[in-house]
């Protein structure tokens, strides 16, 4: 992947390089490894791994990774399962434009739970 630089100093004007950026205060979610859901809603979307980190005032205060396999396994419905996209958490995957399962959320399925989910036409 291609890395750009920034002159972070033409930026930041009176500030010392590394800039703190003591005016945030949040969570930042960092997706890490396969996305298993695509949801076309901003970061609506599922990763395998996760990464939250808290900031207060600009400092790191808390550092969670996170491993969302078994949530996501844990809401698939036996009874479901014969549809296009199965229903997880009450709500039914595939149903644009909130999103679909990515083929590796399938490949997830089929290796932990043996159940072989249909790819929508078009998909």
């Amino acid at each position: 992947m291609p890395t750009l630089e920034a002159d972070l100093s033409r930026i930041f004007r009176g500030r010392a390089v590394p800039v703190v950026a003591d005016w945030y205060s949040g969570i930042l979610q960092i997706p890490e490894g396969a996305h298993l859901y695509y949801a076309h809603i901003g970061f609506g979307g599922l990763y395998r791994y996760e990464r939250r980190i808290e900031i207060e005032a600009g400092r790191i205060i808390r550092v969670d990774p996170l491993d969302n396999t078994e949530r996501f396994l844990s809401g698939f419905k036996t009874d479901s399962l014969d549809l296009d996209y199965p229903i997880v958490n009450g709500r039914a995957f595939g149903i644009e434009p909130l999103g679909w399962l990515t083929d590796e959320g399938r490949a997830l399925i089929k290796e932990k739970l043996g159940i072989r989910v249909k790819r929508r036409r078009g998909r």
